[in-house]
Order: structure tokens, then sequence, then C-alpha cells
């Protein structure tokens, strides 16, 4: 269920209205205040109130007036009877909501009353006698169950969650079999305390403490660094910022449902190479996400338990409150986030100065290692606690995303989309076609009811089941086997690996984008006066070093673990494409080694046509006759350098022949039709964003006002060249006095970049 309100405070509108509906559903004002009732109503509220406007049905001189008329009428007990007949979903949906709430909220206070006595026992009570708590908040996703409750109880709170399960259990066990073995020291580890009943897992709350003083930050470091080796251990993923709690100079970890995590589906990859990699990465420490650095197609920005920053989100913000003009506008909420760093206080009650990672490294990798070697020493002793707790422990088996999810509900609820729901799930369907179908039926059923889709599998178990219990799919082997697998590879050899991964996400990230250049022409010079055997030998080194680095494979395939940068300078790693800008083809350039074939399966109508991006660039490139570019020119719809028209002109720069000086001509012509006339800056599309905010010669109009250059000096079209200078001209406007650019692409933070995809 959906509780979010809206982004911004509304609450002293529309309250004549939500009175009246709420009294009509026979909602509680204490469950159901304005603003989350305006969550629901306020977007086809605001499509009546542009109705009203455009017909001239609201009287007043001002936009704030009309809008005091329409909250005039929509205040008539007649108005909302007409809002009913036009918007059933939306009451059911808020009936369904009120009704789930109410049945949670019966649910989580028999169980409390019923497991009163255990509570006590355990210490989470003092009252002999069963309290009514003053609180009961759902948290986290609803599922077909019920969230995890929050019950607040004589001012301490405690937590009750469905799926009881012994995964706490059985890393503790992990934890002491570890510890037990150990030649060298390991720091205690504080936990979360918790217990099972028959249908519940009760735990209390840990609370944030600061640390005494700033020199216990080194050994808290050094134990998120432990719990970074047993999360790698035990294959815990998804362990975020909100899974990590400081507890004093203890980082205590508060979710361990996916103990055990396993990849549902098989890697995909054209080659035998980069599967080698996806399955290699699937399986390394990057896997928990504790660490800042994302594996393939990481999702919005770094949310890792040790070095998360901020969130940043698009929501929905109303604009112009109040008048005849309010509407919803997208933007990007940028929050800090600090509550899971270590923090210290200089007064009893004074502000939290929280202490980051930065010069901990090494206290993180001396954790993580010497937590490796003591499991290395004492391996049996661990996978017997592994096998005492696997029959009554359990895996949630990740699916897709969350956030996916919640943008599937969220296009079902809007007016957008209202009477095709079945499309937006058919669309869902298809980003992931080879998913078992009993799965993905069961994801729809879910989301149609308004829930987040949920499964999981017992240890000992092939079945992964939904959260009615029925099977949707069948694993190959049991978890509990594949994590016995895992722990069975790891040595010496890997733990080196691990750490070079951690000393790469932690340090070299922060490396590589410590440089700004603000004067960019002294770079350039500095670069050219330079050239020497010592550079020459740099080269070389390199050379070699990359050459070290490459992943081969019997079916002839090579590649490579690359880091990749989206739009908004977001980190991942995965292996190297098929092309030339970033893939195989061109390291293999570059080393001056032979061109390994394009894979035949990549050549298809989708494949980009581009010059450097995808599995069409090399024959792009080579300028080969495989690729009928003709049928492809009408089809594109990117057209800046890396990934459209503008590329392709740009690596026939020298062309003579006169077929493709036509070919030239035949792009750059798509490319002038292909602009925003109706834009006051000379712009082409990027999607939906505004292409005009990338100043850069990868996406921007640099790059495809230099195409047009080309094109204007082979084919002698003077429009070309015009029409080339103009959209050079138009990067001007973002320039700085230091010689780099504004970036604009995140609306509210409007910082120099000196980035390749901006800058």
């Amino acid at each position: 269920m959906n509780q979010s309100s809206l982004n911004n405070p509304i609450n002293e509108i529309f309250t004549q209205f939500t009175n009246n509906l709420r009294s009509d559903l026979g909602l509680k004002s204490i469950d159901w205040p304005n603003d989350r009732i305006l969550h629901y109503v306020i977007p086809p509220l605001l499509l009546e109130l542009h109705a009203y406007r455009q017909h001239d049905k609201l009287r007043g001189n001002t936009p704030e007036q009309r809008f005091d008329e329409f909250q005039r009428i929509s205040s008539d007990l007649e108005f909302l009877e007409q809002f009913k007949c036009e918007n059933r979903d939306i009451l059911d949906r808020i009936a369904s909501d009120n009704e789930r709430l109410s049945a949670f909220t019966k649910t989580i206070a028999s169980a409390l009353s019923r497991d009163w006595p255990t509570l006590l026992a355990k210490g989470f009570v003092s009252d002999p006698k069963p309290i009514v708590p003053t609180e009961i908040t759902a948290v986290g996703d609803w599922h077909n169950s019920e969230p995890a409750a929050r019950l607040t109880i004589a001012g301490t709170s405690i937590f009750c969650k469905g799926h009881p399960s012994s995964n706490s259990s059985m890393v503790r066990a992990v934890w002491d079999a570890i510890t037990g073995g150990a030649s060298e020291a390991l720091l205690p580890i504080t936990w979360e305390e918790s217990f099972r009943t028959k249908d519940r897992t009760w735990s209390r709350e840990v609370r944030r403490q600061p640390l005494s003083s700033p020199h216990e930050a080194e050994a808290y470091y050094t134990r998120i660094g432990q719990l970074l080796f047993l999360a790698y251990l035990m294959q815990i993923s998804d362990l975020h910022y909100e899974n990590v709690i400081p507890h004093g100079g203890y980082p205590v970890l508060v979710d361990f449902e996916t103990v055990g995590s396993i990849q549902l589906l098989p890697a995909e990859a054209p080659t035998l190479a980069a599967i080698f990699i996806i399955e290699r990465l699937a399986n390394s420490v990057l896997l928990t996400g504790m660490l800042p650095l994302g594996v393939l197609n990481r999702d919005g920005t770094d949310v890792s338990a040790i070095a998360a920053e901020e969130l940043r989100n698009e929501v929905r913000v109303l604009r112009n409150v109040a008048t005849d003009i309010m509407h919803f506008e997208r933007h990007i909420d940028i929050t800090q986030i600090t509550d899971h760093l270590p923090f210290v206080r200089t007064q009893p009650e004074g502000n939290e100065i929280p202490i980051r990672y930065e010069q901990y490294t090494p206290s993180i990798i001396n954790g993580f290692s010497a937590a490796y070697n003591a499991y290395l020493i004492n391996s049996s002793e661990v996978a017997n606690a592994v096998s005492e707790w696997a029959e009554t422990s359990s895996t949630r088996v990740l699916v897709r995303n969350t956030r996916e999810y919640a943008a599937v509900r969220q296009a079902m609820e809007s007016h957008r989309f209202k009477g095709r729901t079945n499309a937006v799930l058919e669309h869902m369907r298809r980003s992931r076609a080879s998913l078992p179908r009993p799965l993905v039926d069961s994801e729809c059923e879910s989301l149609q009811a308004g829930f987040i889709p949920s499964f999981h599998c017992e240890f000992t178990s092939k079945n992964v089941v939904d959260e009615s219990g029925r099977t949707v799919t069948t694993l190959k082997a049991t978890p509990y086997r594949m994590l016995m697998n895992h722990m069975e590879h790891l040595s010496a050899a890997d733990r080196g690996r691990q750490v070079h991964l951690i000393t790469f996400a932690l340090d070299g990230i922060k490396q590589m984008q410590a440089h700004r250049w603000s004067n960019t022409s002294y770079r350039i010079n500095t670069v050219q006066r330079s050239r020497s055997a010592s550079v020459e030998a740099a080269v070389e080194r390199l050379a070699k070093q990359i050459k070290k680095a490459m992943v081969s494979c019997q079916d002839g395939s090579v590649s490579w673990e690359s880091l990749t940068v989206d739009d908004k300078d977001y980190l991942t790693i995965r292996p190297l494409s098929d092309g030339i800008y970033d893939g195989v083809q061109g390291v293999q350039y570059a080393l001056r080694q032979t061109f390994a074939p394009v894979t035949a399966n990549s050549l298809n109508d989708n494949a980009s046509c581009s010059a450097y991006v995808g599995p069409v660039s090399p024959l792009l490139a080579e300028h080969s006759p495989i690729v009928d570019l003709q049928e492809r020119i009408d089809n594109d719809a990117v057209y800046d350098v890396l990934g459209g028209s503008a590329g392709i002109i740009l690596s026939k720069r020298h062309a003579q022949d006169p077929a493709e000086v036509k070919m030239i001509d035949a792009l750059a012509r798509h490319l002038v039709n292909s602009r925003n006339t109706a834009a006051d800056v000379l712009q082409w599309p990027l999607g939906e964003k505004s292409r005009l905010n990338n100043a850069s010669f990868a996406h921007g109009n640099a790059g495809i006002g230099t195409s047009l250059l080309v094109a204007g000096v082979k084919t002698g079209h003077q429009e070309y060249t015009e029409l080339g200078l103009e959209a050079l001209a138009t990067d001007e406007r973002l320039r700085m006095e230091n010689g780099l650019w504004r970036d604009l692409r995140i609306q509210e933070k409007h910082t120099p970049s000196p980035f390749w995809c901006h800058g």
C-alpha cells in the first residue's frame, strides 16, 4: 500500500472536499488526513480544475480568485457524487488500502498480545500485562501478506516481521565459528536482538549512538570490513545505507533476508568471455551492496552501506498551488543522508558530526582480510554452522528492483494510463521476457492488488514461491547447495581479488574523480611538450597492464571488466561491449591487435546505428558493406556523435568514394530535417530530455555541429556549414570563465562539469 504523501505540503486546499469524501467512505481522520487523501485524488481534481478554466466556468479576475471559486464548487456534495462516478477506481483503491491498514493493525496487535509472555521473558517489554501500543507503523514495502511493523510501547520500539526464519541465527553462528578459528584477534560485533515464534520474528530497535571519541572510528570501520566479509561469505545482497545502524563503535546489520542470494536467470551475453565476467562480478564482494560501485545496470544513485552520500529521486511537485494554473512538474529531489555513518557530538545534545570512510579504507581492508583469513583456517566449522540452521532459513529472491515495481504501480494508477492497466503490465512482461511465465503472472496479480511482489525460497528447497505459497519456478540447486559451493571456492587468491575490488571501489574511483581541470588550454600544452621516451614507456606499461587484465575463453572471445558512466555520472562495472567507443573493438584497436569478428546475433534490426557504440560500430568504422546504412538513416532518433548520424558522418570524414559522399549528404540532410524548429535555441531531440543542457561533443550540439561542418566541406552545401556553426554557438551559453561548462542536466545542482558526457 502506498502511504506516501505529495512532495510539498498542501494541507490547506480542498479541505471541504476531503472532509466530504472521508465522511462518505467512513474513513478515520487520524489515519486519513487531508494530504493523504489528496495523494489519491489530486490528479483528477486538477483535470477538473483545468477543464473548468478552459470553459470559462470560473469567476474571478486572478488565478487565486478563480481557484477559490473552483474550491467552493468542489465543496458541494453534488460535485462529490459526480467525482465518485467518474473515479470509481480511485475510491476502490482508497477503500482497499483502508481495509488493509485496519486488518494489518489488528493482526499486529493480536500477535503482540499472544507473544507478550515471550517478549517479557526476553526483556523486550517490562510490564507483566499486555499494553496497547501507542503507535503501530508499517515499515518497508507492502507485499501480499504485510510489511514489517514498528510498535511503540511505553516509549520503546520493537519490530515485528512475518516470514519467520533463522537467517539471523545462522549468520551469528557462522561468525562465532569464524572467530573460534581466528589466528589473529577479530573485533567483537554487536547484533540486533531478535527471536522467532511460530509465524513472527520480533526484534528490538537498535538505536543510533555516537562514538565516544573520533579515535573510535578506526575500530568502527575495521568492524565494517569484518561485516563486509561476512556478507560476502554468506552472499547477502542489497545491504544499503538503511540496513546499517551506527551503535557507538559498532555498525549493526539489521536485515538478513537475502542470505544466500541467488541469480534467478543465467547470465546472458554474446560471448563466453562476457558471461564469465558477469558471473564473476555477480558473485563478488560487490554483490553485497555495501560498496559504492554497481554491477551491470545499477539503478540510480549510490545507496551503499559504506559510502552513500545523497539520494536523487524524481518526484512530482505541485507548482502554483492554490491557483487555477496549479500543475505537476517533475523535479529531482536531492536528500543528504548520514544516518548510516558513525558520528560524534561535541556536546551531549549537540549537533552530529558524521565521520566518512575516506580516511579509513585501510581499516576496512584490514577487517575484511582478517575475517577472510580466519574463515580459511576454520572453514569446516563454518560449513557446519550453515548446515545446522539451513532447515529453518530462507532467502528472499529478488526478481526486479523495487523501483521498477513502483514505477509500474505509478503508471497503473495514473490518469494517463487509466483503463490501460493490461498494457502497462504487458510492457513489464516484455522487459524480462525470459522470466518464467508463472512468476510474471504472480507479479501482475500482486501489482493489480496494490502490492509489491515478493518471492522466497526455503534454504533446502528448489521451489521459489510467492506470498501465497504458490511455486512460481524451480531452481537447479537449493540455496543451501549454492552457498556451500560459493564457500568452497574461497581462497587466498580470491581474497586478493576481492581486496582489489574493495580498494578500487573505495579509493580508485575517488582518485579518478579528483582531477578538475580549470585551464584546459594549459593542460593541452603540457601534454604536447611532454612527448618523450618516458611517456612512451608509460604507454607501453599501460598496454601490458591492459593485456594482463584480459579475459579469454575457449570460443575465442575476449573481454575486460569495464567501468562505465551514464549521463548523470553514475558508475557501474560490467564486461566491455562490442563497440569502438566503449567496447572490445576499441581496446584491440588501441593495442594494435587483430579485430575479432562481431558476433552475428548482434547484427539485428535493432542494433544501434552508430559509428562508435554498439555491435555495428566496428563495421561502420571499417566502411563495411555488410550494413546497409541507407535503410537505417530514417530510423535514427539519437542524432549525436556517439549514438547517431553525426558520428557516422565523422567516421567517414576522409571518404573520397562518391557513394560515401552521397551517404554523408543523406545523413546530414537527416540532421537538418530532424532539428527542433519550434525551440527557441537550435537543438535536436534527446528522448524526453533537453539536449540543450548537454554541452558536449559526445551528446550535444558541439558534436552534431562539427559533423555538419564536415558534411558541408565534403558535399559543398553551404546550408550544412551554416547550421553547423549555429549548433556550435549554442554551447557558448554554458561556458564559464574558468574554462568549464555549467551543468544544467540536474536541475537542482548547477555545478561546473569537466566530464566527457558534459563539458
